[in-house]
């Protein structure tokens, strides 16, 4: 990819620009067209969820120099991402792996510090895989290489290559909710309870029933965990995602 970028001293300024936009929209589209099932993974980490806002999502380096950054909940990049890393910085990360050994520790350590996430590296050399997963009490080695997977998910220019997935079908807007309520609860009062995701009741649906319409933020909780925690809820009689425009026409 960097030779793209490479220009050279005879050319005109035009020419300069045109070389180096066209190897930029290259760079784009062998991104775009990327097929990440047809790549052989060096490394890959899970940073799982803890009992705050911590970023959740997945970082797997290939061996083409591409990397997926994969963002699940408080992250700024919400589904897959790719961008390359380029041939010396690979090169770098698989002499630290090597240098790592980390075949040599055990699968998991033991924590005495509950609410960390939980992180998961994957290591892939010559046809086997090694798993460490742990939260706190990992070695030096094992804990240089997280550093090095964060920089690379914290650095660089990134292109969208999927959505996230809402589980939701797409109809429904996932971050919405209509609820039936008992009569005798107060929705306001009632919404408090999931101050941590973010609820909050936006209008009554009509003057003659007891069904609301709220929003959630997706971040705090998956759609299919906040619709089963609702439906489990004892001042909640009925509940479903709100459909969009087009799905109710077609409902019609």
């Amino acid at each position: 990819m960097r030779a793209l970028h490479t220009i050279t001293k005879t050319a005109g300024l035009s020419g300069m620009i045109f070389f180096f936009t066209f190897g930029m929209f290259s760079c784009k589209a062998i991104l775009k067209d990327t097929d990440l099932n047809d790549l052989e993974k060096v490394v890959s980490m899970n940073m799982g969820p803890c009992y705050g806002n911590c970023p959740v999502y997945t970082i797997t380096v290939y061996d083409n120099g591409i990397v997926a950054y994969e963002g699940e909940r408080f992250t700024e990049r919400r589904g897959v991402h790719i961008r390359d890393i380029g041939r010396s910085d690979l090169k770098a990360l698989k002499q630290e792996l090597v240098a790592a050994n980390l075949f040599k520790f055990p699968n998991a350590f033991k924590s005495q510090i509950p609410d960390l996430p939980t992180v998961t590296i994957e290591y892939f050399e010559d046809g086997r895989s090694k798993v460490i997963r742990g939260k706190d009490g990992r070695p030096p080695q094992v804990l240089k290489i997280q550093e090095l997977l964060e920089q690379i998910a914290n650095e660089g220019e990134w292109k969208q290559q999927q959505a996230p997935a809402t589980g939701v079908p797409e109809d429904f807007i996932a971050h919405e909710l209509i609820v039936q309520l008992d009569r005798e609860v107060v929705p306001e009062q009632w919404s408090r309870q999931y101050a941590q995701q973010d609820l909050r009741v936006v209008k009554r649906l009509s003057p003659n029933n007891s069904y609301w319409l709220v929003r959630y933020n997706t971040d705090a909780m998956h759609p299919n965990d906040m619709l089963r925690q609702m439906r489990q809820d004892p001042d909640v009689i009925k509940v479903e995602f709100n459909k969009s425009v087009q799905g109710r026409q077609r409902d019609r």
